[in-house]
Protein backbone atom coordinates (compact mmCIF):
# COMPACT_ATOMS: atom_id res chain seq x y z
CA UNK A 1 0.00 0.00 0.00
CA UNK A 2 0.57 3.88 -0.29
CA UNK A 3 3.16 5.16 2.50
CA UNK A 4 1.45 7.14 5.18
CA UNK A 5 1.22 11.10 3.53
CA UNK A 6 2.18 9.83 0.31
CA UNK A 7 -0.03 11.31 -2.59
CA UNK A 8 -2.17 8.97 -4.20
CA UNK A 9 -1.27 8.11 -7.67
CA UNK A 10 -3.46 10.17 -10.61
CA UNK A 11 -4.24 8.94 -13.95
CA UNK A 12 -3.30 11.02 -17.03
CA UNK A 13 -5.71 13.64 -18.24
CA UNK A 14 -4.86 13.32 -21.95
CA UNK A 15 -3.01 10.72 -23.95
CA UNK A 16 -1.40 11.58 -27.57
CA UNK A 17 -0.51 9.07 -29.76
CA UNK A 18 1.14 8.98 -33.36
CA UNK A 19 4.72 8.09 -32.69
CA UNK A 20 5.83 4.59 -33.63
CA UNK A 21 8.91 4.94 -32.07
CA UNK A 22 10.29 6.12 -28.74
CA UNK A 23 10.19 10.01 -27.91
CA UNK A 24 13.22 11.69 -26.90
CA UNK A 25 12.22 15.20 -26.39
CA UNK A 26 9.27 17.63 -25.50
CA UNK A 27 8.87 21.17 -25.49
CA UNK A 28 5.33 23.39 -24.78
CA UNK A 29 5.02 26.85 -26.46
CA UNK A 30 4.61 30.05 -24.08
CA UNK A 31 0.62 29.81 -24.64
CA UNK A 32 0.55 25.93 -23.29
CA UNK A 33 -1.56 25.14 -25.73
CA UNK A 34 0.65 23.69 -28.55
CA UNK A 35 3.11 20.72 -27.81
CA UNK A 36 6.34 19.59 -29.21
CA UNK A 37 7.50 16.29 -29.89
CA UNK A 38 10.62 14.56 -31.51
CA UNK A 39 11.35 10.79 -31.92
CA UNK A 40 14.47 8.56 -31.87
CA UNK A 41 13.30 8.15 -35.79
CA UNK A 42 13.55 11.98 -36.82
CA UNK A 43 10.27 12.91 -36.60
CA UNK A 44 8.69 15.77 -35.01
CA UNK A 45 4.74 16.48 -34.33
CA UNK A 46 2.69 19.42 -33.20
CA UNK A 47 0.13 18.87 -30.67
CA UNK A 48 -2.99 20.97 -29.54
CA UNK A 49 -3.32 19.52 -26.20
CA UNK A 50 -6.85 20.00 -25.75
CA UNK A 51 -7.86 18.73 -29.12
CA UNK A 52 -6.01 15.77 -28.12
CA UNK A 53 -4.43 15.75 -32.00
CA UNK A 54 -1.28 16.00 -34.12
CA UNK A 55 -1.95 19.68 -35.70
CA UNK A 56 1.48 19.50 -38.32
CA UNK A 57 3.96 16.27 -38.86
CA UNK A 58 7.39 17.69 -39.89
CA UNK A 59 9.24 15.76 -42.28
CA UNK A 60 12.42 16.29 -41.36
CA UNK A 61 15.52 14.97 -43.31
CA UNK A 62 17.18 13.90 -39.33
CA UNK A 63 18.44 9.94 -39.68
CA UNK A 64 18.73 9.91 -36.56
CA UNK A 65 17.13 11.04 -32.79
CA UNK A 66 15.49 14.22 -32.45
CA UNK A 67 18.02 15.03 -29.15
CA UNK A 68 15.90 18.63 -28.38
CA UNK A 69 13.52 21.20 -29.63
CA UNK A 70 13.02 24.76 -29.53
CA UNK A 71 9.95 27.06 -30.44
CA UNK A 72 9.74 30.84 -31.06
CA UNK A 73 7.00 32.70 -28.53
CA UNK A 74 4.66 33.59 -31.69
CA UNK A 75 5.11 29.51 -32.14
CA UNK A 76 6.31 30.70 -36.03
CA UNK A 77 9.86 29.36 -36.09
CA UNK A 78 10.47 25.44 -35.15
CA UNK A 79 14.20 24.49 -34.34
CA UNK A 80 14.73 20.90 -34.46
CA UNK A 81 18.57 19.39 -32.78
CA UNK A 82 19.65 15.88 -33.71
CA UNK A 83 22.18 12.84 -33.41
CA UNK A 84 23.01 13.19 -36.91
CA UNK A 85 24.97 16.32 -36.51
CA UNK A 86 22.59 18.56 -38.06
CA UNK A 87 19.99 21.05 -36.65
CA UNK A 88 16.73 22.24 -38.78
CA UNK A 89 14.58 25.55 -38.71
CA UNK A 90 10.97 25.22 -39.76
CA UNK A 91 8.52 28.29 -40.35
CA UNK A 92 5.18 27.67 -39.25
CA UNK A 93 1.99 29.30 -40.34
CA UNK A 94 -0.29 29.03 -36.43
CA UNK A 95 -3.92 30.17 -37.11
CA UNK A 96 -7.29 30.03 -35.86
CA UNK A 97 -10.07 28.20 -37.85
CA UNK A 98 -13.77 29.37 -38.22
CA UNK A 99 -14.41 27.40 -34.19
CA UNK A 100 -11.16 29.15 -33.14
CA UNK A 101 -9.37 25.73 -33.15
CA UNK A 102 -5.75 25.86 -33.63
CA UNK A 103 -3.90 25.48 -36.51
CA UNK A 104 -0.42 25.29 -37.84
CA UNK A 105 0.69 24.55 -41.40
CA UNK A 106 4.42 24.26 -42.66
CA UNK A 107 5.15 27.07 -44.95
CA UNK A 108 5.50 26.44 -48.37
CA UNK A 109 9.38 27.56 -48.97
CA UNK A 110 12.29 25.57 -50.54
CA UNK A 111 13.93 24.34 -49.39
CA UNK A 112 11.24 23.54 -46.59
CA UNK A 113 13.64 24.09 -44.13
CA UNK A 114 17.18 25.54 -43.34
CA UNK A 115 19.64 22.92 -42.59
CA UNK A 116 22.34 24.18 -39.92
CA UNK A 117 25.64 21.94 -40.67
CA UNK A 118 28.90 21.81 -39.35
CA UNK A 119 29.00 19.90 -35.86
CA UNK A 120 31.29 17.07 -36.13
CA UNK A 121 29.37 14.99 -33.46
CA UNK A 122 25.47 14.76 -31.93
CA UNK A 123 23.49 17.75 -31.48
CA UNK A 124 21.72 17.42 -28.07
CA UNK A 125 20.62 20.89 -27.27
CA UNK A 126 19.25 23.93 -28.89
CA UNK A 127 17.81 27.47 -28.34
CA UNK A 128 16.12 30.60 -30.01
CA UNK A 129 16.92 34.18 -29.50
CA UNK A 130 13.63 36.17 -28.28
CA UNK A 131 14.11 37.39 -31.80
CA UNK A 132 14.10 34.20 -33.68
CA UNK A 133 16.63 35.58 -35.42
CA UNK A 134 20.15 33.32 -33.79
CA UNK A 135 19.72 29.88 -32.66
CA UNK A 136 22.03 28.17 -30.29
CA UNK A 137 23.40 24.50 -31.07
CA UNK A 138 25.15 22.48 -28.14
CA UNK A 139 26.64 18.86 -29.24
CA UNK A 140 28.86 15.92 -27.88
CA UNK A 141 31.36 17.85 -29.98
CA UNK A 142 32.05 19.75 -27.07
CA UNK A 143 31.30 23.60 -29.17
CA UNK A 144 28.13 25.80 -28.85
CA UNK A 145 27.54 27.50 -32.26
CA UNK A 146 25.91 30.28 -32.88
CA UNK A 147 23.65 30.55 -36.43
CA UNK A 148 21.88 32.59 -38.37
CA UNK A 149 18.09 31.19 -38.48
CA UNK A 150 17.16 32.41 -41.62
CA UNK A 151 20.33 32.00 -43.81
CA UNK A 152 22.08 29.05 -41.82
CA UNK A 153 24.58 31.13 -41.79
CA UNK A 154 27.49 30.22 -38.97
CA UNK A 155 27.68 32.97 -36.52
CA UNK A 156 30.26 31.56 -34.82
CA UNK A 157 31.79 28.58 -32.89
CA UNK A 158 32.26 28.73 -28.69
CA UNK A 159 35.25 27.16 -27.51
CA UNK A 160 35.76 26.33 -23.78
CA UNK A 161 34.02 22.86 -22.71
CA UNK A 162 36.87 19.92 -22.07
CA UNK A 163 33.70 17.79 -22.57
CA UNK A 164 30.61 17.05 -24.55
CA UNK A 165 27.83 19.98 -24.18
CA UNK A 166 24.71 19.07 -22.65
CA UNK A 167 22.21 22.40 -23.22
CA UNK A 168 22.46 25.56 -23.84
CA UNK A 169 20.08 28.91 -23.51
CA UNK A 170 20.27 32.30 -24.52
CA UNK A 171 19.24 34.72 -21.58
CA UNK A 172 16.39 36.77 -21.18
CA UNK A 173 17.12 40.05 -23.66
CA UNK A 174 19.47 37.85 -26.11
CA UNK A 175 23.00 39.11 -25.25
CA UNK A 176 24.33 36.16 -23.51
CA UNK A 177 24.43 32.31 -23.97
CA UNK A 178 24.31 29.84 -21.20
CA UNK A 179 26.02 26.82 -21.99
CA UNK A 180 26.34 23.50 -19.95
CA UNK A 181 28.75 20.39 -20.33
CA UNK A 182 29.47 16.95 -18.61
CA UNK A 183 33.06 18.82 -17.85
CA UNK A 184 30.97 19.84 -14.74
CA UNK A 185 31.22 23.34 -15.76
CA UNK A 186 28.81 26.08 -17.13
CA UNK A 187 30.14 29.08 -19.51
CA UNK A 188 28.44 32.28 -20.28
CA UNK A 189 29.33 33.88 -23.77
CA UNK A 190 28.61 36.98 -25.37
CA UNK A 191 26.14 37.14 -28.57
CA UNK A 192 27.93 40.08 -29.16
CA UNK A 193 31.62 39.60 -29.69
CA UNK A 194 31.51 35.87 -28.98
CA UNK A 195 33.76 35.78 -25.83
CA UNK A 196 33.37 33.60 -22.77
CA UNK A 197 32.43 36.17 -20.14
CA UNK A 198 32.02 33.78 -17.14
CA UNK A 199 33.06 30.04 -15.93
CA UNK A 200 30.41 28.73 -13.17
CA UNK A 201 31.96 25.75 -11.49
CA UNK A 202 30.81 23.99 -8.06
CA UNK A 203 28.94 20.75 -9.64
CA UNK A 204 31.37 17.40 -9.26
CA UNK A 205 29.03 15.48 -11.75
CA UNK A 206 27.70 15.92 -15.84
CA UNK A 207 25.68 18.66 -16.05
CA UNK A 208 22.47 17.63 -17.45
CA UNK A 209 20.42 20.82 -17.64
CA UNK A 210 21.00 24.59 -16.79
CA UNK A 211 17.93 27.61 -17.76
CA UNK A 212 18.13 31.41 -16.69
CA UNK A 213 15.44 32.90 -14.73
CA UNK A 214 12.67 35.09 -16.67
CA UNK A 215 14.16 38.12 -15.31
CA UNK A 216 17.32 36.73 -15.87
CA UNK A 217 18.81 37.56 -12.81
CA UNK A 218 19.69 33.66 -11.79
CA UNK A 219 21.05 30.81 -13.23
CA UNK A 220 20.25 27.50 -12.02
CA UNK A 221 21.82 24.22 -12.92
CA UNK A 222 20.76 20.26 -12.47
CA UNK A 223 23.32 17.78 -12.26
CA UNK A 224 23.31 13.81 -11.02
CA UNK A 225 24.50 15.47 -7.55
CA UNK A 226 22.63 18.67 -6.62
CA UNK A 227 20.77 21.84 -8.52
CA UNK A 228 22.67 25.40 -7.95
CA UNK A 229 21.35 28.73 -8.16
CA UNK A 230 23.83 31.25 -9.49
CA UNK A 231 23.47 35.39 -9.45
CA UNK A 232 22.71 35.90 -13.07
Amino acid sequence: GAAAGAAAPEAATVELRGHDHPVECLCFDQTGQLLLSGDWRGHVVVWDVAQRIALCRLLTTHTRSVGDIAVSADAQVLVSASWDETVEVWHLNRRRGAAGENLVEIQQRQPPCVQLKGHTDSVVACSLSSDSRLVASGSSDTTVRLWCSSSGQLRGTLLGHMSYVTDCCFSPGDQLVLSASSDFTLLVWSTADLVCRRMLHGHDNPIHFSYWSADGSSIISASGDKILVWCG
